[in-house]
């Protein structure tokens, strides 16, 4: 990519698939959780995602599964890595679980999130890779507001695509950008919000893709989303926060 940040502000990354239909049964879930239970020992239950698919030139489109299911969190013995799983839904967090912790970059939790694909598609159900109807790859970027000395929201500080230089309550800004060469959207968030252990200010920075094409492979597919996401954080970020995170073009 030639462009780094040495220091991100990433919090968590999430990398999923979304299928045409419930095609894990329950049986196969359960398979899933024993296939990954020395590394991924802790199971929680949650409530079921809808299904959102998102293309560049159509209303985003949202649906329940009609009968009764859970989406299992299959979780690392390390507790920075999950796996979560829905009869029509597969995906894989990367999350910081110490505050020391630094994100692996991209190569690193794409390549985990593709072997465990490949090993549920070998080992569970073969046709996983014909039922895709959208990924889904996602940014999230905890900016805290004292690294910026700033006790006040005042994203200009930080956000070049706002321009108010006065202090605000809170924000909750959110848009989408039709990308044509993934056959989706990119969305972005902006919201204010505080660290629920220490109260400490910050914004939560949300961008995701999704989005398929039939035609371009899984590995292109993300690589390509991977492009448009880091761009879009390069560009809507301010010189300051450039220089706070160790942003360098190679």
């Amino acid at each position: 990519m030639g462009s780094i940040f040495e220091n991100s502000p990433v919090n968590e990354v999430i990398f999923g698939m979304q299928f045409d239909g419930p095609i894990l049964s329950i049986n196969s879930v359960m398979e899933i959780i024993d296939i990954f239970k020395i590394d991924y020992p802790e199971i929680t239950e949650h409530p079921p995602l809808p299904s959102i698919v998102e293309s560049p030139n159509k209303p985003k489109t949202q649906r329940m599964l009609n009968t009764f299911y859970s989406r299992k969190h299959i979780i690392h013995k390390g507790k920075n890595k999950l796996i979560q799983v829905q009869p029509d839904r597969l995906l894989f967090n990367w999350r910081k679980e110490d505050t020391t912790e630094d994100y692996p970059h991209y190569d690193v939790v794409y390549k985990l999130f593709a072997q465990i694909v490949e090993t549920i598609s070998k080992k569970v159900n073969k046709d996983i890779g014909k039922k895709i109807n959208q990924y889904e790859f996602t940014y999230v970027n905890h900016i805290y507001l004292n690294e910026f000395g700033m006790n006040e929201y005042e994203p200009s500080n930080i956000f070049n695509i706002i321009q108010q230089k006065y202090q605000l309550k809170d924000i909750n800004l959110e848009y989408s950008i039709p990308q044509e060469d993934i056959g989706g959207v990119l969305n972005t968030s902006i919201k204010s919000a505080k660290n629920k252990n220490d109260n400490r200010k910050l914004f939560v920075l949300e961008n995701t893709c999704r989005g398929f094409s039939s035609s371009t492979s899984m590995n292109k597919w993300f690589s390509s989303a991977h492009k448009i996401l880091f761009d879009n954080f390069v560009n809507i970020i301010t010189a300051k926060a450039k220089n706070i995170w160790g942003y360098s073009e190679e």
